[in-house]
């Protein structure tokens, strides 16, 4: 950069443009502290995705959380994975400060926020969280985020210090910055589990890759999915995240066969989601719903009718004519009427 140039970004207009955090996070994260540093508004702004992902994860927590879960009982696998990956990143994060290495603790968090606490964690949890879901691992859940949360808005103060404040200060009830600074818990870390979610990770991007490649689309359930070491990966995971029935044992990755049942529900329960809020009704709030179809997809769907019903928050399902449906689903050949109401 250069003055004669014209092509300095001065500090205060970094500062109004991107806001504290953000200049802060990327001044960490870019490059060593050692290193001289090439400033990029544009990437700067790229990495404005981490903060928007996190406050997006944090109001998640505050719509489907429960603050006075706190007790990790009855953890599934991916609640035992992402408490061991927070333990793992406080200490690599620790040990990366006292050298100095400032920009691996900020890439580590960032990582962290995106890969692992957003796209895995709270994807493979959301049902479990439903206003409308009862079973005993939605507590299990809701500490495991509360858990995570608390540790990471501490590691998060140096780099982000107003994000971490608002979200510590609204959580905790006090400055995240006169607290102590997070110490790992050991017998919560387990390597062998966090690398075959590694692995996971990875067999389920070339899974979907494939379903793009052969035009399937994503919400579409598959009857099964071939991997050469299931062992190696976490199967539940799996099966959730690439969004099939059953996982085998095959010679290469490869795709089954569609389930188109479990296909038009998710299809539908989508439609009926994306319904509720157009009309503004609030998540906590059920409906009574009517729908119209064939009798062929009417039986299909009475078959689903609970796991319809959990979905989209319905106190009943009522299939009938309607003369004026509110919206409608076209789903291979077949139209499917649709009309709720406030319960």
């Amino acid at each position: 950069m250069s003055k004669s140039l014209g092509n300095v970004v001065l500090a205060d207009d970094a500062h109004r443009e991107l806001g504290s955090d953000l200049l802060r996070l990327y001044v960490c994260a870019d490059v060593a502290p050692w290193e001289t540093q090439k400033f990029s508004m544009k990437s700067a702004k790229e990495l404005g995705r981490v903060l928007n992902v996190f406050w997006n994860t944090y109001l998640f927590m505050q719509t489907y959380g429960d603050k006075n879960s706190t007790a990790l009982k009855n953890l599934r696998v991916e609640d035992e994975w992402i408490v061991s990956r927070v333990n793992s990143l406080i200490d690599g994060v620790t040990q990366q400060l006292e050298k100095f290495e400032i920009h691996l603790a900020a890439r580590a968090l960032n990582d962290f926020i995106l890969n692992d606490f957003s796209r895995m964690y709270i994807k493979l949890i959301r049902d479990r969280v439903s206003p409308w879901y009862d079973g005993k691992d939605k507590t299990a859940a809701q500490a495991t985020m509360n858990y995570v949360m608390e540790r990471l808005v501490k590691l998060m103060a140096p780099f982000t210090p107003f994000v971490a404040e608002k979200v510590h200060s609204e959580t905790a009830g006090a400055s995240v910055h006169l607290a102590e600074w997070p110490k790992s818990d050991r017998k919560f870390i387990d390597t062998k589990l966090e690398g075959r979610m590694i692995a996971t990770a990875q067999a389920v991007e070339a899974l979907q890759a494939l379903r793009q490649a052969e035009g399937i689309k994503l919400r579409w359930p598959m009857d099964a999915v071939e991997v050469p070491e299931p062992e190696k990966l976490v199967k539940e995971v799996v099966m959730e995240l690439a969004n099939a029935v059953d996982v085998r044992k095959g010679k290469a990755l490869k795709l089954g066969k569609p389930d188109m049942e479990l296909a038009l529900l998710r299809e539908l329960t989508r439609k009926v989601q994306s319904m509720r809020k157009e009309a503004g009704m609030k998540f906590h709030e059920a409906i009574a719903l009517e729908l119209d179809a064939d009798e062929k997809t009417a039986l299909t769907l009475k078959k689903k009718e609970a796991e319809l019903s959990s979905g989209v928050g319905a106190e009943k399902v009522a299939f009938k004519k309607l003369a004026k449906p509110a919206d409608s689903l076209e789903f291979e050949g077949s139209k499917i009427g649709i009309s709720f109401r406030k319960a």
